[in-house]
This record gives C-alpha cells, structure tokens and sequence, in this order.
C-alpha cells in the first residue's frame, strides 16, 4: 500500500520583524503614511482610528517612527487676502486706486498705466482644508500647507458658468478654468497669482494673494 505524504508550508514571520502602531494626533494616518516612501516595511493606514500599523525590522520602524513624529504636528491656521485688480491702458473713468498693490516688476512688464481693484476676498482656515472662495462671478478654493515657515498654496479659480450643449443636445453648466496654479510666500507676503488678457479688450486681470501663518 502506498503512502500519502503530506507537505505543509507554513508561512512564517521573517525573523526580527516587529509590529507597532502609530497614532497619529494631528495629521490624517492616510497622509503621513505617504511620508514614509520607499522604506522597506508594510504600512497600513486606519481612518476609523487615525493610526498606522507598521510592520517589518526594529530599524527601518525606528526610521518611520520619527518621519512619522516629526510631519504630525499640530495644523497652522492662516488668513489670505485675494485681490482682483483689472489692468488698462489710456484715459477712462475707472480708478486707479490698485497701482501701489501691483509689483513694480509685473508693472514693467504689463506697460500698462491704470490699475483698479475690483474685488477683494479674506479666508481663514486650517491647514489641508478646501478654502472656498467667491470673488466677482468667479468661484474657487485655496488649500495650503505649512513647510518651514512657508506657506505652500494651491489655488482653484474656475467661472463664470456657461451653459454648453453635450451629445445629445441637452444643456449642460460648465465651469470653466479661470486660474490653477501654485505658489509659496512666506507669512506676510504678497505673491502674483496670475496675469492673463480680459476676454473682448486689451485689459489684463491680475490676481494678488496675501498669505499670513495665524497665532
């Protein structure tokens, strides 16, 4: 009679792995645990929880330990002054009253001789929020990060609406993309957002943000 051998393959732990779990306190666990890149270990992120599982050897631990430490800080708060200046040329009835918020530099650049405030917008909020903003027709939102005293802006402009026709004939709102850019001040200072040509002349639309780290 023949024999039946059964083989078992247990799959084990390599040896010298550890398991810890970080809590993270200020920070989505989600977000930090992108911080840790290529460290060799197995990384996994509890929302519910808010911690990070972090599997693998006491070193590179050690080493996602205080990556992981040192990003999850407590969040900053600031306040950002958005101005939308409208740039002519020639001699017309609108004010001049923006020609001191607009950077020397951008002005020779522009050759234009009249600057006027058009609208204005202050937002507060916490950093890694959506900001939302409304200036003019125009809607958007700010979002922002703190990296050594610096604030790393994201800002989303999109309007005013315009009503386009899809496939199959039917009317569908389209937001479509004023300004999308990036930009890093430090607190207190005021940054070009953007410059482009107004749509039907030759004026130009400006964007200044004021970007200011709060107590």
């Amino acid at each position: 009679m023949r024999q039946a051998i059964l083989i078992v393959i247990l799959a084990v732990t390599p040896l010298g792995a550890e398991t810890k779990v970080f809590q993270a306190k200020h920070r989505p666990a989600e977000r930090l645990r992108e911080l840790l890149g290529n460290i060799p270990l197995q990384r996994d992120a509890s929302r519910e929880f808010n911690t990070i599982t972090l599997n693998g050897s006491a070193e590179n631990i050690k080493v996602a330990e205080a990556i992981l430490e040192k990003y999850d800080t407590p969040r900053r708060q600031a306040e950002f002054l958005l101005r939308v200046i409208e740039a002519g040329a020639g001699v017309d009835k609108a004010p001049n009253d923006a020609v001191d918020l607009v950077p020397a530099e951008l002005k020779s650049m522009l050759k234009y001789n009249r600057y006027t405030l058009l609208d204005s917008a202050v937002l507060r909020g916490m950093e890694a929020e959506d900001l939302r903003l409304a200036l003019l027709n125009l809607n958007g939102r700010v979002r922002f990060n703190v990296r050594e005293s610096a604030l790393e802006m994201s800002v989303d402009i999109t309007g005013p609406p315009t009503n386009i026709k899809n496939n199959q004939g039917n009317d569908t709102t389209h937001w479509p993309s004023v300004l999308s850019t990036t930009a890093t001040a430090k607190s207190g200072e005021t940054v070009v957002l953007g410059a482009s040509k107004m749509r039907g002349g030759n004026n130009a639309l400006i964007v200044l943000v004021t970007a200011k780290l709060l107590p």
